[in-house]
């Protein structure tokens, strides 16, 4: 699913820390008898035995900082070591070792990168040529700024041309498929009552905030980031074209709609419990849902099969928009959808833009010093538009499949080792018992990459304008994922590429990707 996959870091250093300070006989006291005195920061000594034994592999005792009192800072205990000879650097709001290994192989798809973009052509529509091409086009920054917003007139004059409901409705759409955030999320989803199935899922959206609370809290410094947000939005629209007065008063009246929306939409809290965000409606439940929101249309329009189930996530949300369709006037809605249209595509455009995008998206939001260099921007760029094709250079340049299995047995001792815990666990019961080993027995690994590559076929690139090629990358992007909605599920899809430094758990397959 594009929108709401499970991905997690493997690697808890607290964690793994606490199993070590046990296996060393050390730990926190967390209290004490009053006449007992003060308690001590760590347990009595390890004994001469345990004290000789050597420390577990892969762990170093240089990234501690036996300085800080464990019980008091356990963080810095187990970590400091690490952080101090790991400075966060200017260009990244964090650091840590997935990081490093990210940073080598950026460096190894830079160098395919560039002499894929460098060489001689590659066939026509090959995805050598795509791949050389794309990243060609994010890397030449002259014709950017010659181009300017040109790559974005074609949509601008559509919004510019809405005359009703309907029209609107039709921008809306078309807007989604080209990955714009406008009004709400749609997509595909593995039904959660059959996992064998695939349905649709419309989920709340369309903010420029990283999420409805930014709208919603009344302290001091939410009031002041929803400010700098407004001043962002005003400065991104002078550098569209409008005046300053006039991009000041829109930028008021895309902040008064987005709080519109953020007030009825569900907090991260209640998003948690899945049951609060499984909503199947089908056909005329959705009109009575909607009832200015055509979905018949909608849907319609975007290639999903007739008769299909939609999950809506938040029907709450749904009902307030629908409430906005009928209340909010034409006008306020085409200076929302260009405002959302730009903020999308700001790091695709000129210089100007993407400095104002940085300085909000990034340095206030997340405290980030400065941008990456433009080649890591691009790579990561491409990756993301052409991940598969770029993955499978880099498998068979840099990741044989003796690395492959080496990963599959480590992971299947992972899986034996369960096992044996499972059927030894004095505090489970029989039938509990049963039930764990029969998921164990379903449980898959995926590892390094696909057994089948994406086909890219489809998906149009040229050496310019990048702007033009991102929009394109998205429109292909959300065209393959609707195309799953009505299909039984496709348990060889990957979610992400092959070079990306990362795992996730898809609970719907019981499958891990590594």
């Amino acid at each position: 699913m594009r929108f709401a996959r499970s991905v997690f870091h493997f690697a808890s250093r607290l964690a793994t820390m606490t199993a070590v300070l046990a296996a060393f006989g050390i730990g926190c006291q967390t209290a004490a008898p009053p006449s007992s005195g003060p308690a001590p920061a760590i347990a009595p000594a390890a004994t001469p035995a345990a004290s000789a034994r050597p420390a577990p592999r892969g762990l170093d005792p240089g990234d501690m900082d036996p300085s800080a009192p464990p019980c008091g800072d356990f963080y810095r205990y187990a970590d400091g070591g690490w952080v101090k000879k790991n400075p966060i650097p200017a260009d990244y709001p964090s650091w840590g070792s997935f990081n490093e290994l990210d940073e080598r192989n950026r460096e190894t798809l830079h160098q395919t990168l560039e002499k894929l973009a460098a060489g001689s052509p590659a066939a026509a529509g090959s995805e050598e040529r795509k791949l050389g091409d794309f990243y060609a086009s994010c890397m030449d920054e002259s014709a950017i700024e010659a181009a300017g917003i040109s790559p974005l007139r074609g949509e601008l004059e559509l919004i510019a041309a809405i005359r009703d409901r309907a029209m609107l409705q039709e921008e809306i759409a078309r807007l989604q498929e080209r990955g714009v955030n406008a009004l709400f999320q749609f997509g595909s989803e593995e039904d959660r009552k059959n996992s064998s199935q695939v349905i649709a899922a419309a989920l709340q959206g369309g903010l420029g905030l990283p999420d409805r609370d930014y709208y919603t809290k009344t302290d001091d410094e939410s009031k002041t980031l929803r400010q700098k947000y407004a001043a962002h939005v005003a400065r991104m629209l002078e550098l569209a074209g409008e005046t300053p007065g006039n991009a000041a008063e829109q930028a008021k009246t895309i902040l008064d709609f987005e709080t519109k929306l953020a007030e009825p939409a569900m907090t991260r809290v209640e998003r948690r419990n899945p049951d609060n965000t499984y909503h199947p409606y089908l056909g005329e439940d959705l009109s009575r849902l909607t009832p200015h929101f055509s979905w018949a249309a909608y849907l319609r329009a975007g290639g999903v099969p007739e008769g299909i189930t939609v999950n809506v996530w938040q029907p709450k949300f749904f009902q307030a928009v629908d409430g906005l369709l009928d209340s909010v006037p034409l006008p306020v809605w085409k200076t929302y959808l260009r405002w959302q249209l730009f903020n999308a595509a700001a790091p695709t455009l000129t210089k100007k833009f993407v400095d104002e995008d940085f300085d909000f998206r990034e340095r206030t939001l997340q405290g980030t010093e400065q941008n990456l260099p433009r080649w890591k921007r691009c790579v990561a760029a491409t990756d993301q538009s052409l991940g598969m094709a770029l993955g499978k250079i880099w498998v068979h340049d840099h990741f044989p499949p003796q690395a492959r299995e080496r990963a599959d047995r480590m992971v299947e001792n992972l899986v034996a080792a369960l096992r044996d815990d499972l059927q030894r666990l004095p505090w489970m019961g029989a039938e509990t018992r049963k039930a764990a080993l029969a998921k164990l027995d379903a449980f898959s690994q995926k590892i390094g990459y696909p057994d089948r590559w994406r086909d890219y076929s489809a998906l149009m690139v040229s050496r310019g304008p990048y702007a033009g090629n991102a929009l394109g990358a998205a429109v292909f992007d959300f065209r393959r994922d609707i195309a799953k909605v009505g299909k039984p599920v496709d348990r060889t899809d990957w979610e992400m590429s092959p070079p990306t430094v990362n795992a996730y758990y898809q609970s719907a397959r019981n499958e891990i990707v590594f």
